[in-house]
């Protein structure tokens, strides 16, 4: 049972430790909101006063008084520090508000290496649409004459509007985490990002959290943590723990645990960092801009091909039978996030600007099923359409898949279940002679053949989701 360490008079009277909350800082926009305290520097996360579907819901236990569930814990030449209770140099400071507002704070850990916190606002890295993320970036600076070899741990103690459970899932909701789990880049286990929830699937949620290790095609690329632990908390926290907690033990206070160690696992940091070199860590977590896969819903039977498109109509030139397809599971305005795989590199230390975005919500529209047989005659509004499907790139025609009746400037992008970006293109990629129509052969951003199994395509317009839907690549000889 966590209790916030407020002081007591009785607390007084009895000579127990005194805790003192100290005045917090915030950074906040119609989503968010990041709130430290200036003498942990230890950031808490949870939605703003103005975010419409839940005002200032938690989505950290440090929210809103933070500095002492979670823990930063540097590692210089193998031994740890505690950020928490570290010398501050630069004191808190919070810089405007809105997209790129920020936290900042640096503390000593040994003569001559600094660690500096840095917490801002961001866009999601799922999307790209909305601020509703939390951009954590760790910096240290070598300033002294001998280079050190470093690491940093960064613990964050979950809880979602108030459930402080085992609601984690490294699969977008198809299951949750209930043991201690440790996922390594050795042992080929690191998942991409992470989700929590108030109420777990396959129940439905009325907040999610959104993690991501390694991803983000909207912003600076996380840095790809060594080891990821979704952990039991009272296992976790321990003031400049390094190890894992007890694996396999059953989660019912839920925290997630970070190791950048440069060993590919939670082993002690390896990191040199020689004089004058700065280096930094990112992470992101925010709020779930996807549908959960909770229940995928069966494949939608192959459509005709389309007709071809002429500007932004189609004509059919047949009389083709209306086929039903199945409707797509994505609910929510958004879409989901590309892979990008980032290691931390050797960098001077820079200071962010905020820039500005729009924060409106897009509407998106669903792809109507047909319900009637087409004339000859009809001329109607032209939907963006995929065929074949399922598509198979031995036998389809060409061998690419088509995303058809697309308006100029529209960029189609593909993903798998668990929302890794597979592949996407622009308006230059389009091709055939049709107008606006895309075509894809089945490779991943990479060159390599995808594997057989259900994916996501997401066509934005203006830079606003317009229309979304699944299809299957068909495996076979």
């Amino acid at each position: 049972m966590k209790s916030r360490p407020w002081i007591t008079f009785g607390a007084l009277l009895l000579g127990c430790p005194l805790y003192i909350q100290a005045q917090t800082l915030s950074v906040s926009d119609n989503y968010i909101q990041i709130v430290a305290d200036p003498s942990y520097g230890i950031m808490g996360l949870g939605t703003s006063s103005t975010y419409p579907p839940l005002p200032t819901a938690a989505l950290m236990y440090d929210y809103p008084s933070p500095g002492y569930t979670s823990h930063i814990v540097a590692m210089v030449n193998g031994t740890t520090y505690d950020y928490s209770t570290a010398t501050t140099t630069s004191a808190l400071t919070a810089v405007g508000s809105g997209l790129g507002a920020y936290l900042e704070i640096t503390k000593s850990i040994v003569p001559g290496v600094s660690l500096t916190a840095h917490y801002e606002i961001a866009n999601n890295p799922e999307t790209g649409l909305h601020p509703d993320t939390a951009l954590m970036k760790f910096t240290y600076i070598n300033s002294g004459a001998s280079a050190v070899t470093l690491g940093l741990r960064l613990e964050i103690d979950t809880l979602v509007n108030g459930n402080d459970g085992a609601n984690i899932s490294i699969n977008n909701g198809a299951s949750t985490v209930p043991v201690d789990t440790l996922y390594t880049q050795n042992g080929g286990t690191l998942p991409p990002q992470w989700w929590d929830y108030d109420i777990a699937p396959p129940g439905t949620p009325n907040l999610t959290g959104y993690g991501a290790l390694y991803n983000n095609s909207y912003g600076p690329p996380a840095t790809k943590p060594d080891a990821f632990e979704i952990g039991y908390w009272p296992n976790v926290q321990g003031t400049g723990q390094w190890s894992t907690g007890t694996l396999g033990a059953s989660i019912t206070d839920s925290a997630v645990v970070y190791w950048w160690t440069g060993t590919g696992d939670n082993s002690n940091g390896n990191i040199v960092l020689n004089p004058g070199q700065s280096i930094s860590f990112i992470a992101y977590y925010g709020l779930n801009e996807i549908a959960l896969l909770t229940t995928p819903t069966p494949t939608s039977t192959p459509t005709p091909t389309p007709p071809p498109c002429s500007g932004n109509t189609c004509t059919p030139t047949d009389t083709p039978t209306s086929t039903p397809t199945s409707t797509p599971s994505f609910t929510p305005s958004s879409t989901p996030t590309s892979t990008i795989t980032s290691s931390p590199t050797l960098t001077p230390t820079s200071t962010p600007s905020s820039t500005a975005t729009s924060t409106g919500t897009p509407t998106l529209t669903a792809t109507p099923t047909s319900t009637g047989t087409p004339t000859n005659t009809a001329t109607p509004a032209c939907v963006p359409q995929v065929w074949p499907d399922p598509f198979n790139p031995k036998y389809a025609v060409d061998h690419v898949l088509k995303i058809g009746c697309l308006t100029p400037g529209s960029t189609v992008t593909i993903y798998t279940l668990s929302g890794e970006k597979v592949w996407s293109t622009g308006q230059s990629s389009f091709q055939y002679g049709v107008p606006y129509t895309a075509t894809w052969d089945g490779r991943n951003q990479d060159g390599a053949q995808v594997s057989p199994g259900v994916y996501y395509y997401v066509i934005l317009q203006g830079g606003q989701a317009t229309q979304r839907g699944k299809f299957l690549i068909a495996g076979g000889p």
